[in-house]
C-alpha cells in the first residue's frame, strides 16, 4: 500500500513540475476602438492579467484612463507566423 502511494505521489509531482503549460501572450492595444489599424503591441508578454495590466497602463500614457476611445486584445497562443509579418492568426484572443 506505501508503494502504491509513493508511486502516485511521484506521479502527481512529475505532472505538476514537468507537465506545465507554458502559453505564449501577445498584448495589443488600439488608441482608437475605430482604427485598428493603428495598433502597440507588447510579444510575449507573459500571461493574460500582464496583457491586462499592460493595456490598461498604456491607455493611461494615452489619457484614456477608463478605455473609453481605445481597446485592446491579448492573443493566446499563435497557431503560426504568417508570410506576412504584420498577420498572426491566435487559437484564442480574450480581453
Amino acid at each position: 500500500m506505501l508503494r502504491w502511494i509513493v508511486i502516485i505521489g511521484l506521479a502527481i509531482w512529475a505532472y505538476s513540475y514537468f507537465g506545465k503549460y507554458e502559453r505564449r501572450v501577445d498584448a495589443y492595444y488600439y488608441p482608437d476602438r475605430h482604427n485598428l489599424s493603428e495598433d502597440i503591441s507588447y510579444r510575449d508578454i507573459g500571461s493574460v492579467e500582464a496583457c491586462r495590466d499592460w493595456a490598461y497602463s498604456t491607455a493611461r500614457r494615452y489619457d484614456d484612463p477608463q478605455m473609453r476611445r481605445g481597446t485592446y486584445e491579448c492573443g493566446v497562443d499563435p497557431l503560426r507566423e504568417q508570410d506576412l509579418p504584420s498577420v498572426t492568426i491566435y487559437r484564442e484572443t480574450v480581453q
